[in-house]
């Protein structure tokens, strides 16, 4: 590779880097309309919800550990694996907390509906993806 090359590449990367700094600080920034907060389910989950629902969303990351398969002749999705009557609750791409099957449910109304939640918003998320 020459060295124009190397610089267009470098550059690039640079504005790519940029690019998704600059979306995570504009969803930081984003506000909830009044009556809902971020359920900051992993630091960058800014998905609006009711207080109570933030307040579950800890509760579960609290209980992860005990929730997740020990016993290595079950662990059919490695580490990860959660314990019988738990799956991930998917709130987010990459979450693999163990909640209940109605609190993944749940995570994914919660998903649907941030769009009519957050200020200056009105359109419903499409949860098919």
């Amino acid at each position: 590779m020459n060295s124009n090359t190397f610089l267009a590449v470098t550059a690039a990367l640079a504005a790519a880097t940029a690019v998704a700094g600059a979306f995570d600080a504009a969803m930081a920034q984003a506000h909830c309309k009044q009556g809902f907060v971020w359920r900051e389910a992993a630091r960058s989950d800014f998905v609006c919800v009711p207080p109570e629902d933030r307040a579950a969303a800890r509760s579960q990351n609290s209980k992860a550990a005990n929730r997740r398969e020990t016993n290595p002749a079950l662990m059919h999705a490695g580490p990860h694996t959660c314990r019988s009557g738990f799956v991930w609750r998917d709130a987010f791409n990459g979450d693999t907390v163990c909640v209940t099957p109605n609190d993944r449910e749940r995570a994914k109304t919660q998903n649907r509906l941030h769009g009519v939640r957050v200020a200056g918003g009105g359109t419903l998320m499409d949860d098919s993806q």
